[in-house]
């Protein structure tokens, strides 16, 4: 998720470049995975919390991870945001359980996925 992250990161920077209207999108960017990453935290089921990560889980990590990359996907026709994300969970799901990876802060989890997202990122 490292990749994520710096992929957050470089939003921010072309948007303080950019105009405000881009800055309106970023932000709103911002705000829905904000509410997706609430949704992720809640989706967390206490009787699945062991190797399995639920549909629920899954499909809202898909979620956020889309949202962010979806600014990419308008900007560079060779990155499809779900092929990139599905790619990248797959990665984490085969590497780490899913009670794992929820106790780490995001920044561990960033890093995390750095890896896969960096493999499934498109040449």
């Amino acid at each position: 998720m490292r990749k994520l992250a710096t992929l957050i990161c470089l939003i921010l920077i072309a948007t303080s470049c950019s105009n405000d209207s881009d800055s309106e999108e970023v932000s709103a960017l911002k705000e829905k995975v904000s509410i997706l990453e609430k949704k992720l935290d809640n989706t967390v089921n206490e009787s699945k919390y062991d190797s399995v990560w639920n549909s629920d889980y899954q499909e809202t990590w898909m979620e956020v991870c889309e949202t962010i990359l979806e600014y990419e996907e308008e900007n560079n026709p060779k990155v499809s945001a779900s092929k990139v994300c599905r790619c990248s969970l797959d990665g984490l799901m085969s590497a780490f359980t899913l009670k794992e990876y929820e106790s780490w802060p995001q920044n561990v989890k960033d890093g995390a996925a750095a890896p896969y997202v960096h493999r499934c990122w498109p040449t």
